[in-house]
C-alpha cells in the first residue's frame, strides 16, 4: 500500500469543490470528506458515487467536443487518500481499480500500469481482475511493452466466459504482430473468426477485422513456402476466400505485384469455382498493367468476359437471378477491351467486343455510348455501310441530344466515304442515303445542325450522281432563312453535274442573298473563268471575252479579275481586236493600279505581235511595259527583250530608235549606259551609218573604264569585225610582194585584236574570237593558194611555185583548224554561243572532210497524232439509270475495257440515241485493235444521236491509218466546221506537215494555238516544222515545252538530242542520248551519234570508240562507221 500511498499523496482534498464543479463530483468529494473523517465508507454507495461521475463526465464530452478535456485530477487524489486511510479494507479493490482507469484515462500510463499491476497482484479473485488485466495489457501495449502485454492478455483468457475474451484474442493476435510472429498472429485472429461459427462476418466489425489481419500477416510473412503453408492450413475455413482476396489486394498496395498474381493463381486453383473469381481476376489484370505486361492483362479480361458474361454455365450456377455487380464489372471490362483493340488498330476484336457488350448488358449504363463507338470502331475498319446503321440507330437512342448530333455527322461522313469509294450500281446507296435523310428530318436538331446535315447528304446524292435528287432533297431550304447558302449548295450540284450555266445562276442568286458574299463571288468568278476556258477550247472566243469581262465584274478586287482581265486582252489580241484589246488594257490600269497584270498583258501581247510578225507593234508592247513597270531590273529586262527582238528581225532603224528614245527619257545606271550605247552603235553599223563606227569608237576609247569591261571589249570585237570583212575582201594580187605584205599586216593586226580578246576572260567572247581567228587563217590560207601566179614561170616552175605555196599554206591552215577547235570547246565547255558550234563544224568539215566530215541525220521524224480520248455526256435530260451506267462504263475504261462495253450497252439499252455512248465504245475497240469495230461504232454514232466533232476527228485518225490522206483532211475539216477543236487543228496540220504543204500546216497549227499553247502534241510537231524551215533554236523551245511526250513516246528522244546538238546544246544533248539509251537500248542510232559527238565536240576519242562499235554489235548499216572506228582505233594504239 505504501506505493499506492506514494502515488496518491501529492493529491490534496478540497474541502470545498469549486464553483464551476459538477453535482457527481460535488457529491463525490462531499462522501469522501465523511468517509475521511469517519472510520469507515460504503463500497456500494462510492462505486454508484463513481458510475455516476464517469457518465456524468461521458456526456460533458460528447456535448462539448474537442474544447472539453479529460480531467480526473480530483477524483484520483480523493479516491488516493481513501486507499491510503483504509489498506486492509475490502473496498479498496474497485476504489484501485476506478484509480488505474482514471489515470488511464488521463494519459497517465506509467502510473495507471503500476496501480494496475498492485490490483493484479492482490485481488486475483475480484470480479474486476479480468477486466484489470486486460487493461493492464492495453497499458502495456500502446507503451510497447509487448512481452508485457502478452503476459497480461495470457491472463484475460483464463475466463472464457468473459466479455473481455474475445477482444484478448484479438489484441494477442496484433501483440504477437507487433512481435513479429506472424503464425501465431494468425492463430491467435483465427480464433476471433472461429467463434463466430459460420456467421454474416461482414457484419461482425472485430471477426472482419481479424481476418483483414490474417491478410496482414500473410503479406509480412516473406518467406513463400510459409505463407503457403498457413494458407494451406486455413483453407478449410470458410472464410478462407476472404483472407487470400484480402491478401491479393495487399500485396497489389505494397506493389508486390508478382506475388500478388501467385496468390491469384493460387486462389483459382484452390476455389475454382468461387463467386469472387472475377474479382480478383481484375484485380491482378491490374498487377499485369503495373508490371507492363500488357498482354497477359490483356487475356485476363478476355477470360473475365469470356469465363463470367451471362451465357456462362458458371454465371447461371452462382447467379440465377443475375448479379448487378458482376455483370457491371464484366461489361466494363468488355468495354475497355474493346476501346484497347479500337486504340491499337485492330477493328475487328474491337467491333466483335462492343457487339457482345451490347448484346449481353442491354442495360449497361453506357450502352448508347457503346452504340456509338461500335459506329466508330466500324467507321475506322472502313466498314461505312454498317457504320452508319449504328450511326442512325444512336441518333434515335439520343433523340433531342447533342449526341444525336455527333452521330448524324458520324453517318453522313460515313455515306460520304462510302459515296466516294463507290463503283457499279449505286442504288443501295441511295436508298441508305434517304433513309439518313428521313432520319435527319425526324430528328430534333438545332436549326444550323439540320440544314448542314441536310447540305452533306445532298452532296452525297451528287458525288453518285443522283443530282436530281440533291436538289430535290434541298429545295425546301429555299423557304427557310438561309436563303443564300441553299442557293449555293444548289449551285453545288449544277456544277458537280457540269451544268455550269445553272450553276453560274443559282450563285447569282446566292449573291443576291448574301450578307457576306466573298465565298460566293469567288465560287461565281471560277465558274465563269471555267466557262471562259471551255468557250477558249471550242474556238469561241466572244463568249470566252464575256465570261472573263464577268469575272472582273464579279469579284474586281481579286488576282483572278486580274488574270480574266489579262486572259481577255490576250484573246482581243488573237482574234486582231485592237480596240477591244485597247479597252481591256485601260481596264486593267484603272481596276488593277500598279499590278503586274498590266505588265503581263503587254509582255504576252508584244509576244503574240512579234511571233505573228508584227514586230513593231509588238516592240511597241514591251516598251509601254518598260515605261509602266516600278522596278529598273524589269524596266532594262523589257527593253533589252525589245533590242533582241528588232535585233532578230532585222529592224535597225526601230533599234535606234528605240534605245534614243530610252536614252533620253530614263536615269539609265552607267554600266546600262554603256550597253544601250553599244547597241546603239551596232544599229547603226547594220544599218549601214558610218556613225556606228564612232559610237563603237567612244565606247572602245571610253576613259576611267577598265580594258576589259565587257562592252568595251564587244566594241572592240564590232570594230574588229568590220576590219576582218575588209579582211577577207583583199586578194592577194600583183605586185605580189606588196599586196602580200599588205594583207599580211592586216591578218597580223586582226589577230592581235582577236587575241586581246580573248585574253580578257570574258566567257561569252571565247567561241566568236576562237571563230573569227580560225576565218584569218583560213582566209589567208586560201588567199595565198588562188593569188595570181607570175607569168613567166614554166609548167615545172608553176608546179613548183604552187608546191612551195601549198607548204606555206598548210601550218596556217592548222592553226585555222586549231582555232575552230578551241571554239567549239569553248562553247561546249561554258555552254554558250552554241551557234559557233555549228560554225566551226562546217568549216573543220570543209577543212578534214575524212576527220570532220560526219552527218547527224534527221530522217523519218513522223508527226504525232492526239490519241483518242472519251468523252462525257453532254445531254442533262438523259435518265438516272442511263446516267449510272454511263459512269460505271466510264470508270472502267482504263482498267477493264470488257466490262466498260458492257456497262455502255447497258446505258443504250435506256438511252439508245447517245452518241457519246456510241463513240466511247468505239474508242476502247481502236484501243483493242479492232479497227473495223470502232469504224462501225463511230458510224451508229452518226446515226442514232447528234453529229459530234469527236466523232469527225476519230474517222479522221481511222482515215489517216489506212493513208486514205484525202478523206482524212475531209474528216478533219468536218469536225472542224461543227467545232473548233484543237486536236482536229493539229492533225490536220500533221498531215499537211506529212505532205510538206509547210504554210498550211503552219496556218493550222497557229490556229491549235490560239485555243491553248501547252499542248505538248502541237509544240512537238510544230518543233519539226521549224526544223524543216531550219529554225533550229526555235525548234527546239518547242521541244522543250513538249518534254512530257519523252515519257510516253521514248523515240522521240532521239529526235529531241539531234535538235539539242543542232543547236550547239551539246552537253544537254548527250545527257539526252545518254537517258535515251537507257530505256532504248536496242536503238543504234543514237550510239552513232553519240560517237560523233564524243569524237568531234568532246575530243574524247575512247567514248566516240565504244559508241562506234556499240552502234556496229547492233547491226547499225552505216559502212562509214565502221571507216571512223578503224581510225579511231589506229589513233588510239589499236585498243580495240
Amino acid at each position: 500500500m505504501l506505493l499506492t500511498i506514494s502515488l496518491c499523496a501529492c493529491q490534496t482534498i478540497q474541502t470545498r469543490p469549486q464553483k464551476e464543479e459538477s453535482k457527481a463530483i460535488v457529491a463525490i468529494g462531499e462522501y469522501t470528506r465523511l468517509a475521511i473523517e469517519s472510520s469507515e465508507f460504503s463500497p456500494q454507495t462510492i462505486l454508484m458515487l463513481t458510475e455516476g461521475y464517469f457518465k456524468e463526465r461521458s456526456e460533458m464530452l460528447k456535448g462539448g467536443g474537442e474544447s472539453v478535456k479529460v480531467d480526473h485530477v480530483m477524483l484520483i487524489g480523493w479516491y488516493g487518500t481513501l486507499i491510503e486511510k483504509y489498506p486492509g479494507n475490502p473496498a479498496v479493490a474497485p476504489l484501485l481499480y476506478t484509480l488505474g482507469y482514471a489515470l488511464y484515462e488521463q494519459g497517465d500510463y506509467d502510473r495507471a500500469i503500476k496501480i494496475f499491476e498492485v490490483f493484479t497482484e492482490r485481488y486475483k479473485t475480484n470480479p474486476y481482475f479480468i477486466e484489470v488485466c486486460f487493461r493492464l495489457g492495453e497499458l502495456y501495449f500502446d507503451t510497447g511493452q509487448y512481452g508485457e502485454a502478452k503476459d497480461a492478455y495470457v491472463a484475460a483468457l483464463s475466463s472464457p466466459s468473459s466479455i473481455f475474451y474475445e477482444r484478448s484474442l484479438y489484441k494477442m493476435g496484433w501483440t504477437y504482430y507487433k512481435l513479429e510472429m506472424f503464425n501465431d498472429a494468425v492463430n491467435y485472429f483465427s480464433q476471433v473468426v472461429d467463434r463466430y461459427n459460420g456467421a454474416d462476418l461482414m457484419s461482425e466489425s472485430l471477426a472482419q477485422e481479424s481476418i483483414f489481419n490474417i491478410a496482414r500477416c500473410l503479406v509480412r510473412i516473406k518467406d513463400i513456402k510459409e505463407r503457403e503453408g498457413i494458407i494451406e492450413r486455413l483453407k478449410t475455413k470458410i472464410y478462407a476466400p476472404r483472407i487470400i482476396l484480402e491478401l491479393g489486394k495487399m500485396l497489389i498496395e505494397e506493389t508486390e505485384y508478382e506475388e500478388a498474381i501467385s496468390v491469384h493463381t493460387l486462389f483459382v486453383s484452390m476455389f475454382p469455382q468461387h463467386p469472387s473469381l472475377p474479382n480478383i481476376s481484375a484485380e491482378m489484370a491490374k498487377a499485369y498493367e503495373w508490371l507492363k505486361e500488357e498482354e497477359k492483362a490483356v487475356e485476363l479480361r478476355e477470360a473475365i468476359v469470356e469465363k463470367y458474361n451471362p451465357t456462362t454455365d458458371w454465371y447461371k450456377k452462382n447467379y440465377p437471378n443475375g448479379n448487378r455487380e458482376l455483370d457491371t464489372l464484366v461489361a466494363e471490362t468488355l468495354m475497355a477491351l474493346s476501346q484497347r483493340h479500337h486504340a491499337t488498330g485492330n477493328e475487328k476484336k474491337a467491333i466483335e467486343g462492343y457487339k457482345r457488350l451490347m448484346a449481353y448488358f442491354p442495360e449497361f449504363p453506357a450502352y448508347k455510348d457503346a452504340q456509338i463507338i461500335l459506329a466508330e470502331a466500324l467507321f475506322d475498319a472502313k466498314n461505312y455501310r454498317e457504320a452508319a446503321e449504328y450511326y442512325i440507330a444512336a441518333m434515335d437512342m439520343y433523340k433531342g441530344r447533342i449526341e444525336s448530333e455527333k452521330a448524324a455527322y458520324g453517318a453522313v461522313l460515313s455515306y460520304e466515304l462510302m459515296a466516294s469509294d463507290a463503283t457499279g450500281d449505286k442504288r443501295d446507296i441511295a436508298i441508305a442515303i434517304k433513309k439518313l435523310a428521313d432520319s435527319i428530318k425526324d430528328g430534333s436538331f438545332n436549326s444550323s445542325a439540320y440544314e448542314d446535315l441536310l447540305y452533306r447528304v445532298a452532296a452525297i446524292y451528287s458525288a453518285i450522281g443522283l443530282y436530281h435528287e440533291a436538289r430535290e432533297l434541298l429545295s425546301p431550304l429555299l423557304k427557310r432563312e438561309r436563303l443564300s447558302i441553299a442557293y449555293q449548295r444548289i449551285g453545288d450540284t449544277y456544277f458537280a453535274e457540269n451544268n455550269l450555266p445553272e450553276a453560274i445562276a443559282a450563285y447569282t442568286s446566292a449573291l443576291r442573298y448574301s450578307n457576306s458574299d466573298r465565298d460566293i463571288r469567288s465560287r461565281l468568278s471560277g465558274l465563269h473563268n471555267i466557262m471562259a476556258a471551255n468557250y477558249v477550247k471550242e474556238g469561241r472566243f466572244k463568249e470566252a471575252v464575256e465570261h472573263h469581262l464577268s469575272v472582273s465584274s464579279i469579284a474586281p478586287d481579286t488576282r483572278l479579275a486580274e488574270e480574266s482581265l489579262v486572259s481577255a486582252g490576250l484573246l482581243y489580241v488573237n482574234a486582231g481586236d485592237t480596240n477591244g484589246f485597247k479597252n481591256t488594257l485601260e481596264l486593267l490600269k484603272k481596276s488593277h493600279t500598279d499590278s503586274k497584270g498590266t505588265i503581263k498583258l503587254l509582255i504576252e501581247a508584244g509576244k503574240i505581235l512579234e511571233e505573228r510578225g508584227e514586230v513593231v507593234e509588238g516592240v511597241s508592247l514591251f516598251e509601254e511595259a518598260a515605261i509602266l513597270s516600278k522596278e529598273s531590273e524589269d524596266t532594262s529586262a523589257f527593253i533589252i527583250k525589245s533590242l533582241a527582238i528588232l535585233e532578230e528581225h532585222g529592224d535597225y532603224q526601230h533599234m535606234e530608235a528605240l534605245i534614243k528614245r530610252y536614252l533620253s527619257k530614263t536615269q539609265i545606271q552607267p554600266n546600262e549606259k554603256m550597253y544601250l550605247f553599244y547597241m546603239l552603235g551596232a544599229a547603226q553599223l547594220l544599218s549601214g551609218k558610218q556613225e556606228g563606227i564612232d559610237t563603237l569608237t567612244s565606247i572602245a576609247k571610253a576613259k576611267d573604264t577598265p580594258e576589259n569591261h565587257p562592252y568595251i571589249a564587244k566594241a572592240r570585237l564590232k570594230l574588229a569585225d568590220i576590219r576582218l570583212d575588209t579582211f577577207l575582201k583583199k586578194n592577194i594580187e600583183k605586185p605580189f610582194e606588196e599586196s602580200l605584205k599588205a594583207k599580211g599586216s592586216l591578218m597580223k593586226e586582226l589577230l592581235g585584236e582577236y587575241g586581246y580578246l580573248i585574253k580578257t576572260g570574258i566567257p561569252e567572247l571565247l567561241p566568236e574570237a576562237s571563230y573569227k581567228i580560225g576565218l584569218v587563217f583560213e582566209n589567208f590560207k586560201d588567199s595565198l593558194l588562188n593569188s595570181e601566179k607570175p607569168e613567166e614561170l614554166s609548167s615545172e616552175e608553176l608546179a613548183e611555185y604552187n608546191f612551195l605555196l601549198e607548204e606555206r599554206a598548210y601550218p596556217i591552215e592548222e592553226q585555222a583548224v586549231n582555232a575552230y577547235d578551241r571554239c567549239i570547246k569553248a562553247s561546249v565547255d561554258l555552254n554558250i554561243k552554241k551557234e559557233f558550234v555549228q560554225k566551226c563544224r562546217e568549216r573543220l568539215s570543209a577543212l578534214r572532210p575524212v576527220m570532220y566530215k560526219r552527218d547527224i541525220k534527221l530522217i523519218n521524224i513522223r508527226p504525232l497524232f492526239i490519241p483518242l480520248e472519251p468523252i462525257h455526256i453532254d445531254n442533262l435530260q438523259v435518265s438516272n439509270e442511263a446516267i449510272r451506267h454511263f459512269n460505271d462504263g466510264f470508270d472502267r475504261m482504263a482498267s477493264n475495257p470488257s466490262e466498260a462495253i458492257a456497262n455502255f450497252r447497258l446505258a443504250l439499252e435506256k438511252e439508245p440515241l447517245l452518241s457519246e455512248v456510241y463513240y466511247n465504245i468505239g474508242v476502247l475497240l481502236y484501243r483493242l485493235k479492232d479497227k473495223e469495230g470502232a469504224f462501225a461504232e463511230f458510224s451508229r454514232a452518226f446515226e442514232k444521236g447528234q453529229r459530234l466533232a469527236e466523232v469527225y476527228d476519230a474517222f479522221g485518225m481511222l482515215y489517216m491509218e489506212e493513208g486514205e490522206m484525202h478523206n482524212a483532211i475531209d474528216a478533219y475539216k468536218n469536225a472542224l466546221s461543227l467545232r473548233n477543236l484543237q486536236r482536229s487543228m493539229i492533225h490536220l496540220a500533221n498531215i499537211y506537215l506529212m505532205e510538206d504543204n509547210l504554210e498550211l500546216a503552219f496556218k493550222y497549227f497557229r490556229e491549235a494555238e490560239g485555243l491553248g499553247s501547252d499542248n505538248p502534241y502541237l509544240n512537238y510537231n510544230m518543233a519539226i516544222l521549224l526544223l524543216k524551215k531550219n529554225e533550229v533554236n526555235r525548234a527546239v523551245e518547242r521541244l522543250k515545252k513538249a518534254a512530257a511526250l519523252k515519257d510516253t513516246h521514248p523515240e522521240i528522244a532521239i529526235f529531241f538530242a539531234k535538235a539539242l546538238l543542232l543547236k550547239g546544246e551539246v552537253n544537254e544533248s548527250i545527257k539526252l542520248y545518254n537517258t535515251t539509251i537507257e530505256i532504248l537500248s536496242d536503238q543504234p542510232e543514237a550510239y552513232r551519234d553519240l560517237g560523233i559527238i564524243y569524237e568531234l565536240y568532246k575530243k574524247d576519242s575512247l567514248n566516240a570508240l565504244k559508241s562506234y562499235m556499240k552502234y556496229i554489235a547492233l547491226g547499225g548499216k552505216d559502212e562509214a562507221v565502221r571507216h571512223w572506228a578503224d581510225l579511231l582505233n589506229s589513233r588510239l594504239g589499236g585498243i580495240r
